[in-house]
C-alpha cells in the first residue's frame, strides 16, 4: 500500500511537471508569432532543452519509476495516471507539429518524446493486465 502511495506522488508531481512544461512552451509559442526558435522562453527562466529535460525527461523518469515500484500492487489510479501522463505528451507533441513545420533537428527530438508518450500508455496498459491478473490470482486464493 505504501508503494502505491509512492507512485501516485510520483505520477502527481510529473503530471504537474507536464502541465508546467506545456504551459511555458504555449506562453514561448504565443511570444514568437508560433515560431518557438525565434523566443524560446516561456515564463521560465530555461533555454528549450534545459526545459525538456528539467521537466519532460523528470516527468518520465518520475513516471518510469512509479510503474517499477508499483507493480505488484494493484491500483487504479496509478492505471490512470500513467495513460494521461503519455497522452498530455502525445497531445502536445501533435500540437506542436500541427502548429510548426518539424526541422531536422526538431523532428527527432518530436519523434524521441513522441516514443516516450507511447511508452508511458504502454506501461499503463501492461499496469491494467498485470493488476487484473495479480486480483484474479487473489480471488482464486481466496476461494
Amino acid at each position: 500500500m505504501l508503494m502505491v502511495k509512492i507512485g501516485t506522488g510520483l505520477l502527481l508531481v510529473s503530471l504537474a511537471l507536464l502541465i508546467i512544461y506545456g504551459a511555458d512552451v504555449v506562453v514561448a509559442m504565443s511570444k514568437s508569432g508560433q515560431d518557438v526558435a525565434k523566443s524560446p522562453r516561456g515564463f521560465l527562466p530555461f533555454s528549450e532543452a534545459v526545459r525538456g529535460i528539467a521537466f519532460g525527461g523528470t516527468a518520465v523518469v518520475m513516471s518510469i519509476i512509479a510503474f517499477i515500484i508499483t507493480r505488484k500492487s494493484p491500483s487504479r489510479n496509478i492505471v490512470i495516471l500513467l495513460i494521461v501522463n503519455g497522452g498530455i505528451i502525445l497531445a502536445g507533441m501533435f500540437s506542436i507539429m500541427a502548429q510548426v513545420a518539424p526541422t531536422a533537428n526538431s523532428a527527432k527530438t518530436i519523434g524521441s518524446t513522441i516514443l516516450m508518450g507511447i511508452l508511458l500508455i504502454a506501461l499503463g496498459i501492461i499496469k491494467s493486465i498485470y493488476d487484473k491478473k495479480h486480483i484474479a490470482q487473489r480471488n482464486e486464493y481466496l476461494r
